[in-house]
């Protein structure tokens, strides 16, 4: 089944996803097993400790075996923050129910990191419940100003890291004069589609546009019309395409686009289809991925060069 994608994809693969949580995992274990082991600076030296060093190395290992599913992992972030919980709820000392509590911080500021906003908001409001449970659980009951000074401002913290990543994460994403996928944001996800389209057997095309005679429109008009017939252009085509179509722009007035789930000769329609609507003619080179296709950039290069040959048929086209 076809899905659509979030700019989140083009930022963040999938795979590295999981091993940075993995990582935080691992070394979220070894420091519980250091805070259990020390007697200077224990937790608390309980099995509870120990069992929770233990289950955070067994999360490790999922997040890297499921580390393409985004759902998956903000599960086992999920139950990280609840082994946290359970540390801050054997602390029996102030400096214990510190220490236990900055160890949210590794979590927070990966969700910032790893996923969508609503995704990251649900990781803060288990952390933020499970901190006053344990904290109430705990030997010495809920400390609100031990709790506002370390659950509370990590939590504000986090939230500030995650709109400013969020914002980030768009302008290296996004073209900002037309809206669709920069080059790079486009080879990202292009590649995940390509590799779940050979792993499923299911069709897909590429196709190269280049809009036909636009400096035209910038010598004659000025920069500023140029661009916003480019915008004009984008938001025709959006008309007629799907949510998991991916467009980007790769130059000034050349795009490529991927049409998961469509054959060459559908794909062939839905440019004839972009023809109808759009403000400027253009020329276009397409390529259809084999069974075998596991190169993005090989894809394009075929459409590119058929892109070409289109063009060098127009006789009123220089270039």
């Amino acid at each position: 089944m076809l899905r659509s994608w979030s700019f989140e994809d083009a930022a963040l693969r999938p795979a590295t996803r999981g091993w940075v949580l993995a990582g935080l995992l691992v070394g979220g274990s070894v420091t519980a097993w250091l805070l259990a082991l020390t007697p200077e600076t224990s937790l608390a030296r309980t099995d509870v400790t120990l069992v929770v060093a233990l289950a955070q190395v067994a999360l490790a290992g999922l997040a890297v075996r499921l580390r393409r599913s985004i759902r998956s992992l903000l599960a086992i972030a999920v139950l990280a923050a609840l082994l946290v919980s359970a540390l801050v709820g054997e602390a029996d000392s102030l400096s214990r129910l510190v220490l236990a509590s900055s160890a949210y911080i590794y979590l927070i500021l990966y969700a910032a990191y790893a996923f969508e906003p609503w995704s990251m908001r649900g990781l803060l409001a288990v952390v933020v419940l499970g901190s006053i449970v344990g904290g109430a659980a705990s030997p010495l009951g809920l400390r609100p100003v031990v709790w506002l000074s370390t659950v509370g401002g990590i939590a504000v913290a986090g939230s500030v890291v995650g709109h400013l990543v969020t914002r980030l994460r768009h302008y290296a994403t996004i073209d900002s004069l037309t809206g669709v996928l920069t080059r790079t944001a486009f080879d990202a996800v292009a590649a995940t589609v390509l590799a779940g389209a050979r792993r499923r057997g299911e069709s897909l095309a590429l196709a190269v546009i280049d809009l036909d005679e636009f400096k035209n429109v910038n010598d004659t008009h000025g920069h500023a019309a140029g661009d916003a017939m480019l915008g004009r252009v984008v938001d025709a085509w959006r008309s007629r395409l799907r949510s998991q179509d991916l467009l980007g722009r790769i130059g000034g007035d050349e795009f490529v686009l991927l049409l998961p789930g469509t054959t060459r000769a559908g794909a062939a329609q839905v440019l004839l289809d972009l023809a109808e609507v759009s403000p400027i003619a253009f020329s276009a080179g397409l390529a259809a991925a084999s069974p075998e296709e596991d190169d993005v950039a090989a894809l394009r290069r075929r459409a590119d060069a058929g892109m070409y040959e289109v063009k060098r048929s127009k006789p009123h086209i220089v270039g």
